[in-house]
């Protein structure tokens, strides 16, 4: 392997500066002037210019120029609104910065990929999604899937000498294999760049919940468009003064019709998501969030997720006995059996050590698992990169998930061989010699039987287990299969990775909340079941599945044990995915997290595909819904309850909006209503209820109610109990919540009537329209408290705020002269 030295950050800074971010740049659908001037596209806007128009031409100018000041004041909250979640949305976007492994100043280091800049050197693997277009300098076994360019689905292979194929093109994925490659173009230069603005013309597609959203929307405007008509009818029949009727008739529904309701689930939204990402989770995709709040399963890797992935090696296991870690020194490296395995351990490994300065600890640079093994060499003194110059790789065949090994053909001072890592069990079976005093022996069954009672001696102890097995190579051939037997086992090691301390506690909170947890590894069962009784997942005789009994069962006697089982054990990518498919069948909400590239499937068919931000693969990043940038499990479910108070907020906006203008209806139907049973059936001529809104108040409540009340339920943190409410909602409102809609209606419109009726009768109409008018406001005020169910009173202190600014104003307005005259109250 050629070493390079990559680009001076000196030069890299240059470069940037010359050529921009390696970013496709995102095209802005929409200026802040034209997010305003849409304000004022819609069918009830129009309404309500016709009312302002209709009403200078009766001379009614207050009333005209009121409701053009509405209209003005509607246009500049929903245009606040929307142009902050449209930021807040873009911000959410930067949550999965992609990181590409490059080379500066001779040091491999992450990088956030917008840095790259052309003649960088950057390294690639099997996962990877290409960051800018480059040219192959070196290559094992590679081969792209470049379907988002070419849309062919099959690999292609491509190597440096290969000049019909030897670049690589931004946005591809590495399908296997990986490969040094030199930058040539970033951004817009790149050939996926070019296709920039067909691409940036592509909409949005509309997110199930958006659609819910409009789809209510268009049912609750049919309704209202009827009970509006039918008043003005009403108004007609009652021989009211004609104006009046029909800017009464435009005003209700105008204020009945919850048009800010869109910009409402949009916050509501935003702020939720601003809130996950906070909590290092952050979700991809929009329509995700009503199946995040409403998981029941989640299947979770092992490593990293319920553990620290801070792997470390505690103990050794060679022919003549075991080593613990902390007490090696130097005199072990003497040892052929002991050097034997840790050559084979450096030198069959993709991961790297690296250093911020030279007084600073190694950091591990790709898998915390082989990173173990460089961890141990250099605490021995032992150079990985060293032992690395003395010889070169003449094939490499990576870790697969059916085989559970990986391999590295090396030549070395004219001698050739094969170092093997991988499961102790599938090492041992290509294995039919073993190290034993520096020499090759024939492995027999009883010294294959002390093997295996070891590996589930250091299993049961929490270990994971790495084995270790090397041959000389006679002949040279492509054939990984001719490779890969007759190996000479030389050892294996125990990695500790402990428990995250927070898990206990999370797995608890969401056994409460009726999830369950199912930890699906490809270890070794004994492992697995150690770390489970750490985190409390398992009880003392858990039952466990293991991969290999998997397949032997059928998918309806799967599917009966998948209801007791909470660990499966030596696990392979299709497991997995027949695992999701078979609990989805039970109706069940499945997340599963994953982060290589044979997760991908599993990751795409569960409800919430939920995919490692640190160790994740590109490719997995990419179907998943959500990232957890952490990789803890704790992350994961702080996530299902933030996606459940997200619900449950848009919940309570959608029912506090439609209660409210469902009362306003009702108050100026039941006055009409009223009118005319005593007319038709009394033949009273005396004793009528006036209309005891006038348009002008209708406006003013429908600006004051669906403005900061409503927007402030999004900011609500969800109350205590909220993880343990497991009534699953499919709808945004239900058959369940007519009740609530009908009863709170109902009494809003009661006491409002009640209230005008009373002081209509010792008092004048004026004064019963400001009664009528501020009870309405502080009855609905009342409602956006009781909407929020349990939760604390102060728990929203933009609520708090909001209702104060909103009584204050209807204050105002009711006491000062020159507002009071406008609304025409006392």
């Amino acid at each position: 392997m050629i070493k390079y030295s990559g680009l001076t950050q000196e030069k890299a800074k240059l470069a940037l500066e010359e050529f921009g971010l390696n970013e496709i740049a995102e095209q802005k659908r929409y200026h802040a002037a034209e997010i305003f001037l849409r304000q004022f596209h819609n069918f009830l806007v129009y309404l309500l210019f016709f009312a302002s128009f209709f009403s200078f031409l009766l001379g009614e100018l207050v009333d005209g120029v009121f409701i053009l000041l509405i209209i003005i004041l509607n246009a500049i909250l929903g245009f606040i609104q929307e142009y902050r979640a449209e930021n807040a949305l873009k911000e959410l976007k930067k949550i999965a910065v992609s990181e590409v492994q490059v080379i500066r100043d001779g040091k491999d280091m992450l990088m956030d990929s917008r840095f790259l800049v052309p003649e960088d050197i950057i390294k690639v693997s099997e996962g990877s999604r290409i960051p800018a277009d480059a040219k192959i300098l070196e290559s094992l076994h590679l081969e792209l899937n470049e379907a988002s360019l070419t849309g062919e689905s099959l690999p292609i292979a491509k190597s440096e000498t290969d000049k019909k194929n030897n670049s690589l093109f931004m946005g591809t994925v590495i399908s296997s294999g990986r490969a040094i490659a030199k930058v040539i173009a970033t951004g817009k230069n790149t050939r996926f760049g070019k296709m920039a603005k067909s691409l940036s013309e592509i909409t949005d597609e509309e997110t199930p919940l958006s659609k819910k959203i409009t789809s209510l929307g268009k049912t609750l405007s049919l309704i209202v468009i009827i009970i509006t008509f039918f008043i003005f009818l009403l108004g007609l029949v009652l021989k009211l003064p004609f104006a009046e009727t029909i800017l009464t008739s435009i005003s209700l529904a105008v204020a009945a019709v919850p048009e800010g309701l869109p910009a409402v689930i949009t916050i509501t939204l935003a702020v939720g998501l601003q809130r996950m990402a906070k909590k290092k989770a952050g979700l991809r995709k929009l329509g995700a969030i009503e199946a995040l709040g409403n998981v029941n399963i989640i299947v979770t890797d092992k490593t990293g997720t319920l553990t620290e992935n801070k792997m470390q090696i505690t103990k050794v296991w060679l022919p003549d006995g075991d080593l613990l870690t902390e007490n090696l020194s130097l005199k072990n490296l003497s040892d052929a059996n002991f050097w034997n395995l840790l050559k084979t351990g450096i030198i069959c490994n993709n991961a790297m050590l690296v250093y911020e300065d030279k007084k600073s600890k190694p950091e591990i640079l790709g898998d915390q698992t082989e990173g173990s093994l460089l961890l141990l060499a250099q605490k021995l003194g032992v150079e990985p990169e060293k032992v690395l110059g003395e010889g070169k790789i003449i094939d490499e065949f990576s870790f697969s998930s059916e085989k559970k090994l990986m391999s590295v053909a090396w030549s070395e001072k004219g001698k050739n061989t094969l170092f093997t890592k991988g499961a102790p069990e599938a090492v041992l079976d290509l294995s039919t010699h073993i190290f034993e005093n520096g020499k090759s022996v024939l492995l027999d069954f009883k010294r294959r039987k002390q093997i295996h009672a070891s590996f589930s001696r250091f299993a049961s102890s929490g270990l994971r287990i790495l084995a270790l097995a090397q041959k000389n190579i006679k002949t040279l051939t492509k054939q990984r299969e001719d490779y890969e037997k007759t190996l000479t086992f030389v050892g294996f090691v125990g990695i500790s990775d402990p428990p995250r301390e927070e898990v206990a506690a999370t797995l608890r909170i969401a056994k409460q909340a009726g999830i369950r947890t199912i930890m699906v590894t490809g270890d070794n069962p004994l492992t697995a079941v150690n770390v489970g009784k750490k985190v409390g997942l398992i009880g003392l005789n858990p039952e466990v599945l293991v991969g290999g009994d998997i397949q032997k069962l059928n998918n309806h006697e799967l599917a009966n044990k998948l209801r007791s089982v909470s660990i499966i054990a030596r696990a392979v990518p299709e497991d997995k995915l027949r695992i999701v498919k078979l609990l989805q069948a039970q109706k069940n909400i499945v997340a599963v997290t994953g982060d290589g590239v044979n997760d991908a499937l599993a990751l795409k068919q569960a409800d919430i595909g939920v995919a490692m931000g640190i160790t994740g693969s590109d490719v997995a990043k990419e179907v998943a819904d959500m990232i957890i940038t952490d990789d803890n499990f704790v992350s994961m479910v702080s996530a299902v309850r933030e996606g459940r108070i997200i619900f449950s907020n848009i919940v309570k906006s959608v029912i506090y909006l439609v209660s409210c203008n469902l009362g306003e209806i009702l108050t100026i139907t039941g006055a009409m209503i009223y009118n005319v049973i005593g007319t038709v059936f009394f033949n009273l001529s005396y004793g009528l209820l006036p209309l005891p809104l006038l348009p002008i108040h209708i406006l003013w409540i429908n600006i004051v109610t669906d403005g900061l009340p409503a927007l402030s339920l999004a900011f609500d943190p969800g109350s205590d109990s909220i993880m343990a409410q497991r009534n699953k909602r499919t709808q945004i409102i239900e058959v369940r919540d007519f009740r609530f809609l009908i009863i709170s209606a109902g009494f809003i419109a009661s006491t409002t009537l009640i209230f005008f009726a009373l002081t209509l009768n010792s008092s004048s109409l004026n004064l019963a329209r400001t009664v009528a008018f501020n009870t309405l406001v502080i009855l609905q005020m009342i409602m956006v408290f009781i909407v929020r169910g349990k939760q604390k009173i102060f728990s929203n202190k933009l609520l708090i705020f909001s209702v104060i600014l909103a009584l204050l104003l209807q204050f105002l307005i009711t006491t000062l002269p020159p507002l009071s005259t406008i609304f025409k109250l006392r």
